[in-house]
């Protein structure tokens, strides 16, 4: 029941996006280089974050896929890591896609720093396990979570 890679037909208003998208210079490497860009991206961003969100303010950008994802995301977390000492770990589900193993060696991790964590049902990470890696004990779920 995978269908990751179907690819549909587009729907009647996509040539009409596309063109108001070329028509405006969507290259977003730089403000000055598709200056509507980055106000539609940040606007795109708010909207999206007062749906899962709708009592704070969100920031974050919009990304081609998956892997540059991950890679966005391993960057941030090791950066807002500061200083801090070795050992890092980036604990993953064994399930994870292959992209987080080739995204963290990317950012600077090694692989004995990467820590596979069993998994249950559909890929989800197994948090007792995650806990026992650790070294924590797992707090009781909140109520209503």
């Amino acid at each position: 029941m995978y269908f990751g890679l179907f690819n549909c037909s587009p729907l009647p208003a996509a040539p009409l996006a596309d063109l108001l998208v070329s028509a405006l210079n969507g290259n977003a490497g730089a403000h000055h280089q598709g200056p509507a860009t980055s106000p539609a991206e940040g606007e795109t961003v708010r909207a999206f974050g007062r749906l899962v969100y709708p009592e704070g303010e969100l920031a974050g950008m919009l990304l081609p896929g998956g892997t540059f994802a991950n890679l966005q995301a391993l960057v941030l977390a090791r950066d807002g890591a500061g200083s801090q000492t070795r050992p890092r770990r980036v604990y993953t589900s064994e399930a994870c896609h292959f992209s987080v193993g080739r995204s963290a060696m990317v950012a600077g991790f090694a692989p004995d720093e990467l820590v596979a964590i069993a998994s249950v049902g559909r890929g989800a990470l197994d948090a007792n396990v995650l806990a026992e890696r650790i070294g924590t004990t797992l707090l009781p779920a909140r109520r209503g979570a």
